[in-house]
């Protein structure tokens, strides 16, 4: 019973069309399918079958996504938010052209990164970056090549809350330091300025994918 079961569970990525039924030469009845096979490899990594309402999910943020419009989505806890969700995400999204970046908690960071590891390391390939930021952090071109970095090798930037508050509390201070005549600032202070410019810009030309989010957007338990 177990084995038919199985052998009738549906991949819910799969996609009926009439389009070569019609054609010239099909034969006239034959139905045709098609399928992101990133969805298969998905499957066959973590030796799971995704759930219609998972697919689903991952679908409408990418079509949000394509439309330039953002979207929250709840789930249950043990509905697949971590383990599921944000690496499929990371997986259809990382194209080499946009930055990904995920947000978690403190307490989430090693467990996401380890399920990211997880994910990208055997039969699916993904660099996984951890990106660290506060205001005492010293300035260097490093952290925007390690961002672009994560672009080209199609990777997922991994940070907390406090890692970007940080980097904008931290531009935002450089500015107004450089915006005061009444004192004499430093060329560093300039380049410094900048570098967390072009960073900032990088962002919001990203993909932002926050896990908990009633708790990283809560306005009463923000570090910044």
């Amino acid at each position: 019973e177990n084995l038919a079961n199985n052998l009738i569970i549906g991949r819910h990525y799969v996609e009926s069309s009439n389009a070569l039924a019609s054609a010239p030469g099909s034969g006239g009845g034959a139905a045709a399918y098609s399928y992101d096979p990133r969805f298969l490899l998905f499957e066959f990594t973590w030796n799971i079958l995704l759930r219609k309402s998972q697919v689903r999910m991952v679908r409408d943020y990418i079509h949000n996504i394509r439309n330039g419009q953002s979207a929250v989505k709840q789930m249950i806890m043990g509905a697949g938010k971590t383990t599921v969700v944000c690496p499929l995400l990371t997986l259809l999204l990382g194209d080499g052209k946009n930055l990904i970046v995920q947000v978690v908690p403190p307490a989430l960071l090693e467990f996401s990164r380890s399920v990211m590891r997880s994910t990208f390391s055997s039969i699916m390939h993904k660099r996984i970056y951890t990106l660290t930021f506060d205001r005492s952090t010293e300035i260097s071109s490093g952290m925007y090549r390690k961002l672009c970095a994560s672009v080209s090798n199609r990777g997922v930037v991994i940070c907390t809350p406090t890692t970007v508050k940080s980097i904008m509390l931290k531009f935002l201070e450089l500015a107004d330091l450089i915006r005061d005549n009444s004192q004499k600032h430093s060329p560093q202070l300039e380049k410094d300025c900048r570098e967390l410019g072009r960073t900032l810009q990088l962002f919001q030309e990203s993909v932002l994918i926050m896990d908990e989010v009633d708790l990283i957007l809560h306005p009463l338990k923000s570090e910044l």
